[in-house]
Formats: structure tokens, sequence, C-alpha cells
């Protein structure tokens, strides 16, 4: 079988480690048997592991706009590249990411194959109605956009996700289930050193670590009421600041609040040399999440097989898709009484943060939008403080700061150590269900039936339907608008 991978870089990052895991599983399931290349926008790193399995391919890489002939230009070099490398056509095209809108061109290269009869694979991380307004309306900006659509249909065309919430959305986009793959990212442990110590502020304490960037979905103003609420008990920290220079005014605010408010956590601790990543993992008692939005969830998985229990925010739209996995231990909300915020400024915020995004979007913001993203934020005259913005946190946070007896109405977490059985038994059952061996398992049925497919002709999916679906109201979180 000879496959295609393709995506615009190799940089670090989640989708490059994905790549770089699938090809060595693939590899190792069926030596000798596979024909391999990972196509490009730009080379490899020289410590990639995929230095000796890539090729470049000339406008592949990240652009903001394209002439009319470009995506045939595309199309046409990585037919040349891919056959150049593989002795051949490809049995399979597997496109990472490339409806994001980082290459606009990409989308219509990808019908033009799909036009062609070729075997596409496309394997959606992310999406572009899923916060990510300019590179939105930059695919609409794209010559031939609107005739043709994002999402292409089509029996040669399947589509690969990380979870049923994603495979709902484009079910709901009129995607046949019969062309629709949940395909979990495969897990490995988090980095340790086991001659890791606690940081000298956690000492005589429990020590948890949110092994993040502090990018502004991560939710640190949670972090910071949970380091209140035990601050005589608990310390608490982050691994990283944001490298995008678009969050690091707002990390450099929650420094700031918990210096101002003396609180028991450190943010980006592992910027420092004197605290590496592995050295905190192995020090940290456990393992924090107060994200109010992931993609797959890896934060949920990854410390188990570390010997590390996870606590804090569950996300139940991305943890019911772990099954036979227990997080029963964490939290769905977070609540504080709604009268310590002026309800009225909640109803102005949402108001004036949906009707930017659905604008972003191109779209008039539905009548009863405030309303059902107010009741998910409310109920029983409690909200969740992870559904507030950064304003209203720090006014919760100076409140409790300013009168300790108000922490008692608030229904506290509870961080107790899991039994060691308990952690050994949900990294066993995480081994298995997301070993690399797994994953390439399912990804070669995933190939298998693909080519298998007899083609069509291409239509598209409903892509003003999966649009819908990101924009409900009731996910509305301030924090990711």
């Amino acid at each position: 079988m000879r496959i295609a991978l393709v995506h615009s870089h190799l940089r670090p990052g989640g989708v490059t480690r994905v790549m770089e895991q699938t090809v060595q599983a693939l590899r190792r399931s069926r030596p000798g048997e596979l024909s391999i290349v990972v196509l490009t926008g730009e080379a490899a790193p020289t410590d990639s592991p995929l230095i000796d399995s890539h090729a470049v391919v000339e406008g592949l890489g990240y652009q903001d706009h394209c002439t009319p002939g470009a995506p045939a230009e595309l199309a046409a070099s990585l037919t040349v590249t891919a056959a150049r490398c593989l002795g051949g056509n490809p049995d399979v095209w597997h496109f990472h990411n490339p409806l994001l809108g980082k290459n606009v061109a990409l989308p219509g290269a990808i019908r033009l194959l799909a036009g062609q009869g070729e075997n596409l694979l496309i394997h959606l991380h992310d999406f572009a109605e899923d916060g990510r307004p300019d590179n939105y309306r930059q695919l609409f900006s794209a010559p031939g956009f609107l005739q043709t659509g994002l999402y292409p249909s089509a029996g040669q065309v399947h589509y690969a996700v990380l979870t049923p919430r994603d495979a709902a959305i484009l079910r709901r986009g009129g995607l046949p289930p019969d062309r629709l793959w949940i395909l979990p990212n495969p897990v490995a442990p988090l980095p340790s050193d086991p001659a890791g110590s606690k940081p000298e502020f956690a000492l005589g304490r429990r020590f948890f670590l949110y092994p993040t960037r502090g990018i502004r979905r991560k939710n640190l103003g949670e972090l910071l009421l949970l380091a209140q609420l035990t601050r005589q008990t608990h310390a608490w920290a982050t691994t990283l600041s944001p490298a995008n220079s678009r969050w690091q005014a707002g990390h450099a605010q929650w420094r700031a609040v918990a210096r101002r408010l003396s609180l028991p956590v450190e943010l980006g601790l592992s910027d420092h040399p004197a605290h590496s990543f592995g050295s905190l993992v192995s020090a940290a008692d456990g393992i924090v999440t107060t994200s109010v939005a992931e993609g797959f969830g890896l934060a949920f998985l990854e410390p188990w097989l570390s010997g590390k229990s996870v606590h804090g925010r569950r996300l139940p739209e991305i943890t019911d898709s772990f099954e036979s996995l227990s997080f029963d231990h964490l939290y769905d909300r977070l609540t504080i009484p709604v009268k310590w915020i002026d309800s009225n400024r909640l109803h102005e915020k949402l108001d004036h943060a949906l009707r930017a995004s659905h604008s972003a979007y191109g779209r008039d913001l539905p009548d009863d939008a405030i309303e059902r993203a107010y009741m998910a934020a409310v109920r029983s005259g409690h909200v969740d403080f992870g559904r507030l913005d950064e304003e209203l946190q720090i006014s919760v946070l100076e409140m409790i700061d300013a009168d300790a007896s108000r922490a008692d109405s608030i229904a506290r977490p509870e961080f107790s150590p899991l039994p060691p059985a308990q952690i050994t038994a949900q990294a066993d059952q995480i081994a298995r269900q997301f070993a690399p061996g797994t994953y390439a398992s399912r990804l070669l049925a995933v190939y298998d039936r693909l080519i298998a497919t007899p083609p069509t002709e291409v239509s598209q999916l409903d892509g003003e339907a999966v649009l819908d679906a990101f924009l409900d109201a009731g996910r509305c979180h301030l924090l990711c608008l």
C-alpha cells in the first residue's frame, strides 16, 4: 500500500506528533508492506523523526490568499511529488487538518483530487468554525470557494475525527456514517524525571501541576480560585507561558493577580531552567486541568500513564467518549452564588461576545441566543465560574480575598489522593485503548475500507449546518470568544 500523509509543516506541535507516531506505528504494524511519504510545505527540522520520510511540496505551506489557478497547481504538485517518492500514485491520501484555513488553496486542491477519483482521508483535528473566524473568512475569500464549499462528499472521500462530538457535527452536515471514522489519537506518558523535587513554594503542601500553555481557554482564573480555596494545604502551578503574543498580556495579568492576592500558585514554572517539565511532573502529587474547551483531551489521558491521577474540571463532551475510564472524581461545574456578580453585566458580556462571534462568521445572532447562553451559565441561583470572563473572575477572587467567609458558599472540589490501584487500573485501560499499535490497526482498517469504497461523483456537505453546531449558544464560554 502506498500512503501519502499531507500537512503544511512538521514544526513541533500536536498534529506533527500524531504524524510522527503514525508513521512509526504503521511501519511496525506491516513491516515491508507499506510505502509512506510525508508531504509538507517546508523542510522538516533537522532533529525531526520524519527527516528521512518527508518531501517538500511548493505551495503547501501556510498561505492566506491564492490565485484562481493555485488549487490546480497545488494538486498537480502533490500528485507529481507523491508519485516520485512512492513509485506510483498513492493508494491513500491522508490529509491532516487541510480545511482549517491555514492554506486557502488546499481545499480546492483536495476537491480536484477527489474529482479525479483519488482516495482521500480528511483528518480533522480542529475546525475553522470553532473560534477561528479569521481562518474561516480567508477560506471564503479563496477563488471558487462559494461554488464548491468546504467539505467535499463522495465515496472516495472519508473523514476522520477525534471525538464522537465532532462526528455528530459532521453527521449534522450530511456525512454518511460509512464514510466517517472516529480516530482517537495515540497516547504516550508525560515526560518525567525521577530526580525532580517540589518547588520551594510547594514544600509542605500537596502539589498539583497543570501541564499547559496558559492561553485563554485554559481558564487560569479557576486555577487561582482553587488555590484560594485550598491555600493552607495545596500548591498549584502551570508549566508554560503562552508562545503566541495574543495571549501573553492576559497571562501576565493572572500572574499579577496571583501575586497581589498572595496565592500559592505559580504560572509558567517550567519556563525557568531550574524547573524542567519532567521534574515537575515527577514532583506533582496530581495533575489538574481547568480548561473549558479541548479538541481531543490528552490532558485527561496522558498523566495516568505516568502514574499521576487527573483532577479538576471534567468536559463531558470529551470525557464521555472515553468509555471504560472513570472521571467521577472531577467536577462539571464550579459554581458561586450569582448574586456575587452583576447579572446584567453578564448578560451584556454574553450579548457583546455572541454578536461579535456571529458577525465574524457572517451570521446574525438568533433571538434566543443570549438567554440560552445565560441559562447554560446560571442554574438554581449559581453561576459556573468557568463561564465568566477574566473581569468577572477577578472580581470574585477579590471578594473572597476581602471576606474569606465567602469561600464557605462554594462547594469545594475534592482533591484527595486516589488509591494506587485505581491509578494503575486507569493507566492499563488507556495503554490498551490508545497504544500506537492499536492506533495503527484502526488506521489501516480505515485505509482498507476507503480503498474498497466505490468512487462517486463529488458533491458537498452542508457547511452551514456544521457552522451552526459550533455557534450553538448553549456551548458559549466567554473565555472561548
